[in-house]
């Protein structure tokens, strides 16, 4: 298993979400603190994979 972090503006998260969900991810990782919850929001709504949130210091 592997968590490809696609931390970035919206449009390219959506962008890389696509290309996992295209290569078999099983889930993605992005940066709480980066995206905040806005962010959050635009990638849980885009897919069904399963969002790893972590929070980076």
């Amino acid at each position: 298993m592997y968590a490809f972090n696609i931390t970035d503006e919206i449009d390219v998260m959506r962008r890389n979400i696509d290309l996992l969900e295209c290569l078999g991810a099983s889930f993605v990782m992005a940066s709480l603190n980066l995206i905040g919850l806005a962010g959050l929001r635009a990638i849980c709504d885009h897919s069904p994979l399963p969002i790893h949130a972590h929070r980076n210091e």
